[in-house]
């Protein structure tokens, strides 16, 4: 009797430690599910911040190809301006 109850008795113990660690790893898991929830709208986030900056340096390349354009026209006007002078004075 004796050998059968200490054999309970270790199963039994056996069984609680069991169920201690899955409870453990349950709550680990959740723990882990949690934080991959977190890094999976950060990981969100921070696309959405790289795709609007982006869009912002290709704003930024398209207004300063903009700006030297309207240079070099705002040249080209002033030096037909002076030729137009130039030649009107040159008339009279």
């Amino acid at each position: 009797m004796q050998n059968k109850a200490q054999r309970q008795s270790y199963l039994d113990q056996c069984q609680a430690f069991i169920g201690t660690i899955e409870e453990s790893l349950a709550k680990q898991a959740a723990a882990v599910d949690a934080k991959r929830a977190v890094r999976d709208g950060k990981a969100g986030e921070l696309q959405r911040l790289v795709d609007a900056q982006r869009a912002y340096y290709k704003a930024v390349k398209e207004f300063q190809e903009e700006c030297d354009r309207n240079e070099a026209l705002s040249a080209a006007v002033a030096r037909r301006e002076a030729e137009t002078a130039a030649a009107t004075s040159g008339e009279a």
